[in-house]
């Protein structure tokens, strides 16, 4: 694949159609355009461009020294049943290309909890109620919370601020269940939480009473609903500081409801999660398309005197910055929240309106660090052979990767934190130590993606084995590789987003898909998305605007009754 894309400026192009962004929307959006029997677009007309010199964007998937599995650095997983997009491209329109695998999230008997120095066994609430006892944290919860789960303490939330809108009880009160003092459900499905989310208000005596719920940052919701210590605890036990951070709460319930309240069901991809988007770049290749990389859009000017409506400024990040200009009648732009931030706004992109959408998300700072083992050691000590277990340490989570066939070598996924604890890590990452991996045993493969992650330090990796042994409360053996990623820095400058309370979210996603009706330029990606932080979402947003914007119909292999988003 890398042979193929071309690094760089070329003079006087031209292209009818220009994408900026080479990560799963950008991709996807090439794709649609030249593959659709309703758009006029053939080979030569629809090119790409892309910052760095990989794609994939926030999908970094990577094989360590003497790993036959991939490991992953950004993104790792889909659901089938409600990223039907993603699926649909792995099973069937690139089933000769791609292998879809479970992505097991394992037993709870086997993965621990480690919170405010006490350490137990994931599933010790469900144990306790199955023996009509309680389980006690060292968390100060009231009556009425105390023994619960962090999941089941999230859904009862859910459930009492739904129940508690009396238009939401006239609405869709059948929809929810309060099955137990521990167990409640809601069964609301996408298109009917967005009615949710544009209509709900919050039905509680106090200071909120009688305000949309859409206009509460979730951490205020929480600390109404459960106190501090409920906060502290639902923050700590689910291992996101993201998911209890004051974004928007009515789309936060949402996201919470359909994504980590349900069973966890999750496929990967066979040798990595970036096959999709090179899948994708593959079947454009084959379409005439050029995938020009390490070009860097800097802006976009409006040139009505020229042949082409649009010249894009890019820096060519091969030679200096050096900068070019590609002339293009149509833009779609695949790009994170903050490298729109950083175009210059004249043009298309000038004006109070853009920059107050822009401006509705919420950066949300993630970081991972990847460990390789000589043998999967938490097999032995624990039965853990997949999932997470969780802390409330700088680690915060930690996932249970392959192991090889041929012998013991393993993955594990030292640390996945967000928001706090980015922080902790970024400051270690200064350290100029640099921890070197083996060399690959022969006949191990490169990965097909450069390894754009950073060997991490001695430091970080020092300090995270003190803090994966004090989780796990046994001594255990050194890591022979080591890499992280942190996603908060530029270009991305992100993990993944979030939406800020006070803005109607299927508004803003309108608005970004074609920011100015006078103008053929177009914002697609998670950020502006009802799916944020998953493929799946820069996926519709992209769907929704070639078939808003450039009259493409519904690819047959797309169910007709799948809700895109408003």
């Amino acid at each position: 694949m890398r042979r193929r894309l071309a690094a760089g400026r070329t003079p006087d192009h031209e292209v009818d159609v220009a994408v900026v962004g080479g990560g799963p929307g950008g991709l996807y959006a090439a794709y649609r355009l030249v593959t659709s029997d309703e758009t006029p677009y053939g080979p030569g007309d629809v090119d790409l461009f892309e910052r760095s010199d990989r794609l994939g964007g926030r999908l970094d998937s990577i094989r360590p020294a003497g790993l036959e599995d991939a490991g992953e650095l950004g993104g790792m997983r889909f659901k089938p049943e409600s990223h039907r997009i993603v699926n649909a491209l792995a099973t069937d329109v690139f089933a000769d290309e791609l292998d879809v695998v479970d992505f097991p999230m394992g037993d709870p008997a086997n993965h621990l909890c480690y919170l405010r120095g006490q350490r137990f066994r994931a599933d010790a609430w469900e144990r306790a109620q199955a023996a009509d006892e309680r389980f006690e944290t060292r968390y100060a919860l009231d009556d009425a919370h105390a023994g619960l789960s962090p999941g089941q303490l999230f859904r009862k939330v859910i459930y009492d601020v739904l129940n508690a809108d009396p238009w939401f009880r006239e609405s869709y009160g059948e929809r929810i269940e309060r099955e137990s003092e521990s167990e409640h459900h809601v069964t609301l499905d996408r298109r009917e939480w967005h009615d949710v989310e544009r209509h709900l208000t919050y039905e509680f005596a106090g200071p909120y009473e009688g305000t949309p719920l859409r206009d509460l940052g979730m951490w205020t919701v929480l600390e109404d609903r459960i106190g501090h210590e409920g906060y502290e605890f639902l923050t700590d036990a689910e291992g996101y500081d993201a998911l209890t951070a004051n974004w928007n709460a009515a789309h936060a319930m949402a996201d919470v409801a359909l994504d980590f309240a349900s069973d966890p069901d999750f496929r990967t991809l066979d040798g990595g999660f970036d096959r999709l988007p090179y899948a994708l770049a593959d079947a454009l290749l084959a379409r005439g398309s050029t995938i020009r990389t390490r070009s860097e859009l800097r802006g976009i000017r409006e040139t009505p005197d020229a042949g082409r409506r649009y010249a894009l400024a890019l820096a060519d990040r091969a030679d200096g910055n050096a900068t070019w200009t590609v002339g293009t009648d149509r833009v779609v732009l695949a790009l994170p929240r903050r490298a729109l931030d950083r175009l210059d706004r004249r043009g298309p992109l000038d004006g109070g309106a853009f920059r107050r959408n822009l401006g509705a998300v919420i950066a949300q700072p993630a970081l991972k660090l990847l460990l390789a083992f000589d043998e999967p050691w938490w097999e032995r000590e624990f039965a853990a052979d997949a999932g997470a277990s969780v802390t409330d340490l700088p680690i915060r989570q930690c996932y249970y990767f392959g192991t090889n066939d041929a012998d013991e070598r393993s993955l594990f996924l030292a640390s996945y934190d967000d928001e706090r604890a980015v922080s902790f890590w970024a400051d270690l990452a200064d350290d100029t130590t640099r921890g070197e991996p083996r060399p690959a045993d022969p006949g191990i493969d490169a990965n097909a993606n450069e390894l754009e992650a950073t060997d991490a330090p001695d430091v970080m990796v020092e300090t995270a084995m003190a803090q994966v042994e004090e989780l796990h409360g046994v001594d255990l053996p050194e890591p022979y590789a080591a890499y992280y990623k942190n996603w908060g820095k530029d270009p991305y400058g992100a993990g993944y987003n979030h939406w800020k309370p006070d803005f109607d979210v299927g508004e803003v996603m309108a608005f970004m898909r074609r920011p100015d009706p006078a103008h053929d330029v177009h914002v697609v990606g998670s950020a502006y998305s009802g799916r944020q932080g998953w493929v799946e979402g820069a996926l519709c947003t992209a769907e929704k605007t070639v078939q808003e914007s450039f009259g493409a119909s519904r690819p047959a292999w797309l169910d007709d009754d799948y809700y895109l988003g408003p």
